[in-house]
């Protein structure tokens, strides 16, 4: 019987962490509200950048960066074992929404990267969402700076 009572608290246990794991949200938006795409676009390219950021790919809608995460307790949390440096990697969808601009991030931390054994862990969104907040105040002010500058 006590096997049993044993047995069961472990399978509930792990049931209980599947949920955990199924219940996280990995998308994190924001809106910045009377934007152009296009200067969105390059605003966040050199934010980014400045970050230690590298931009993998860019097209009309989706920008793609990757970062080298150089913290011991992060590289032995996700044990890589060819590639002793796992690698941070963040996509924003970027929409233009009437006069609004909407970011939407993804981001995933690789282990092993670019080899046959690279394998993915999502990033929770509530680490990605400060980020998108700071870009979008970052961004708000430099367009309430750029229209009162061209309204003189």
């Amino acid at each position: 019987m006590k096997k049993f009572f044993i047995l069961i608290c472990i399978a509930l246990i792990a049931l209980l962490f599947q949920i955990q794991c199924l219940a996280m949200n990995t998308v994190a938006s924001t809106e910045i509200p009377n934007a152009d795409k296009k200067l969105i676009i390059d605003a966040t390219i050199s934010d980014m950048v400045n970050r230690g950021f590298s931009v993998v790919s860019v097209n009309e809608y989706q920008i793609s960066f990757k970062r080298d995460l150089f913290n011991v307790p992060k590289a032995m949390l996700f044990d890589p074992k060819l590639n002793g440096t796992p690698e941070g990697r963040i996509t924003l969808n970027i929409v233009q929404v009437n006069r609004n601009v909407r970011i939407v991030a993804e981001a995933k931390i690789f282990t092993n990267p670019n080899s046959g054994y690279e394998r993915s862990f999502p990033v929770d969104a509530k680490y990605i969402q400060p980020l998108l907040d700071d870009m979008k105040y970052k961004f708000i002010g430099a367009i309430k700076f750029q229209i009162k500058w061209s309204s003189l």
